[in-house]
């Protein structure tokens, strides 16, 4: 499995932080995890200083004997309060052990965003990004 989670914390006193687009990367094939759909997006992070979970995408692998494997590939954007964007990309693949560190692009050097780059890893494939924006 591999997987992706964003909790942000909305310190900018300025309004809420809100979604703006997400997209997958590679084709699902409509396969999803037995305990659902492989993604969640929040729709609104209130500026109030309380952590919420962003975004939460999984890959997995399934099948017996061939194993298929489902991508946690994607792009998300949130809106900031100010207009800026915050981009996520991440492209996991399931079968590896050896994925690269999801990204995180602002639009602009306005807000200062603790966390972006330091996920907590497990398993080499699971990233937990805690984000703080101030």
């Amino acid at each position: 499995m591999c997987s992706i989670i964003v909790n942000i914390t909305n310190n900018t006193g300025q309004g809420p932080i809100t979604f703006n687009s997400f997209s997958f990367l590679n084709e699902t094939g409509k396969k999803f995890s037995p305990d659902g759909p492989p993604f969640t997006v929040a729709c609104s992070i209130p500026s109030n200083g309380t952590p919420l979970q962003a975004l939460y995408s999984e890959g997995y692998i399934y099948g017996n004997p061939s194993y298929d494997g489902v991508y946690a590939d994607g792009t998300a954007v949130f809106n900031m309060p100010n207009g800026d964007t915050l981009t996520i990309i991440w492209d996991l693949d399931p079968s590896s052990n050896d994925n690269k560190t999801p990204t995180f692009t602002p639009s602009s050097n306005a807000y200062n965003y603790a966390g972006i780059s330091s996920p907590v890893i497990n398993n080499g494939s699971d990233y937990v990004f805690n984000v703080a924006i101030s």
